[in-house]
């Protein structure tokens, strides 16, 4: 920075000493500046945002929770966004596909059906997409998720669908629990590579 200010100068002031002295100190203070500007431009856009996340919440009416991922904070932001206008199936697709950042298939059958997969990781916070959904379609549709897990990783948890959902896992014996209307298969095998969970 101290270069890039000595510059600007006539070319017989750049080799004075006082001049250094007093752009280089200049020169650390515009750095700090410059550091802070990219960061608060990172707070425009939702993918970057971290300390404006909370900005963010509060403007669109959504419960501040410091507590969850930077990651799961904004899909639940972007989908509040989204979830806005007049209620169509491209809606409620784009509301479901701000959370698993991928595509999904709806379908309607009397129910509103979504399918999808969720390459990216099993962090998807099941509950929170389905309270999503359940905020912008007509109260009487149900609807059914269902999403296909690649399995990068060991699972060391539960999906709750529902809230206050109670869940036993016994992840060894391949049981399906079932409670308050989540079903959760786990693998048989340990070699199996997905893991299929559906509300119903």
């Amino acid at each position: 920075m101290q270069n890039r200010l000595l510059s600007h100068l006539p070319k017989y002031e750049r080799n004075s000493e006082i001049m250094k002295e007093l752009f280089g100190a200049t020169g650390e203070e515009f750095a700090i500046l410059e550091s802070e500007f990219e960061n608060i431009k990172k707070q425009f856009a939702i993918d970057t945002a971290t300390w404006a996340l909370e900005l963010y919440e509060k403007e669109l009416a959504l419960p501040v929770r410091p507590r969850k991922t930077l990651e799961e904070r904004r899909a639940i932001i972007k989908a509040k966004m989204r979830g806005v206008g007049k209620i169509s199936a491209a809606l409620i697709k784009a509301t479901v596909e701000a959370y698993t950042r991928s595509e999904v298939t709806m379908t309607f059958d009397g129910a509103i059906r979504i399918q999808g997969k969720n390459e990216d990781s099993i962090s998807l916070n099941m509950e929170d997409i389905c309270k999503s959904v359940e905020e912008i379609k007509p109260a009487h549709l149900g609807f059914k998720l269902k999403m296909l897990f690649s399995k990068r990783m060991h699972l060391y948890g539960a999906v709750a669908i529902r809230t206050k959902a109670e869940m036993k896992i016994h992840p060894n014996n391949g049981i399906t629990t079932i409670a308050r209307g989540c079903y959760l298969g786990l693998p048989i095998r340990k070699s199996s590579k997905t893991i299929l969970i559906q509300s119903k």
